[in-house]
């Protein structure tokens, strides 16, 4: 995506909907990749404590967002 983004006058936006486990793998797959932005919804509540650590701490091009409701509903706003 990286590669490809460098052609682009625009950032390319990632937007996925996680219930824990692929979040992180998402974020750290992506932490720094320069032109491209990545944006998670997570249920409030719904994942443990070190999954949570894993979406909100990584900064740069990482956005994580609690969203109150239930990973279908992070789906569908995806």
């Amino acid at each position: 995506m990286g590669y490809f983004s460098k052609e682009q006058k625009r950032k390319t936006v990632v937007l996925v909907a996680t219930s824990g486990d692929t979040g992180g793998a998402v974020a750290n797959g992506f932490l720094g990749v320069e032109g491209v932005e990545v944006i998670i919804l997570y249920p409030k509540g719904k994942v443990s404590p070190i999954q949570e650590l894993q979406l909100t701490t990584c900064g740069q091009n990482i956005t994580a967002l609690e969203v109150d409701g239930s990973f279908d509903d992070c789906q569908a706003m995806v």
